[in-house]
């Protein structure tokens, strides 16, 4: 199992180093496989660069390589989703995420989320999770992601975040 890492906030909105260190030991010492950093649950979208940067060098640093750790790399423009992907991977990630793109209630076509994942893969040698979740107004078909995985050679992952994932995989 790969927990979304939740962040821990002081009462005044601040990052919480001293209790992001122990909820990250106790997820390490309570068993499990990895860690997933920076995601939705994390409020990775509610954080400006520098506060989610120095949120990521402190937990990779935490964690210390005990257990492999995604991190999501989720943005609008591929450029700078491949921008974040390569700075994931320069800290020691094992494997980035990311939604399709989008901005607000504007998805894409499948055509673009094609070129999408393909930069963001050509970024990195580390493997690429796949979000598939309808916050993106995205509809990506099973056969569709089979097809990314075909032919994108590290999308590797899928995250299927929807009640009928079940029947998708």
């Amino acid at each position: 199992n790969y927990p979304i890492l939740a962040t821990a906030w002081t009462e005044d909105g601040r990052f919480d180093p001293t209790s992001q260190a122990r909820l990250i030991d106790w997820l390490i010492d309570s068993g499990v496989h990895g860690l997933v950093m920076a995601a939705n649950a994390s409020e990775g979208h509610a954080q400006s660069d520098a506060e989610k940067e120095r949120i990521l060098r402190f937990g990779m640093k935490r964690v210390n390589g005990r257990v492999p750790v995604v991190i999501t790399v989720t943005h609008f423009a591929a450029e700078v989703a491949a921008e974040r992907a390569r700075q994931a991977e320069a800290m020691g990630a094992a494997c980035v995420m990311s939604l399709p793109q989008f901005f607000g209630n504007w998805g894409s076509d499948l055509p673009a989320v094609v070129r999408y994942y393909r930069e963001l893969a050509r970024a990195v040698k580390i493997p690429v999770m796949v979000q598939d979740h309808p916050v993106s107004g995205v509809a990506m078909s099973a056969e569709f992601l089979a097809r990314l995985a075909a032919e994108i050679a590290n999308v590797r992952y899928f995250k299927l975040e929807f009640t009928q994932s079940p029947y998708k995989m």
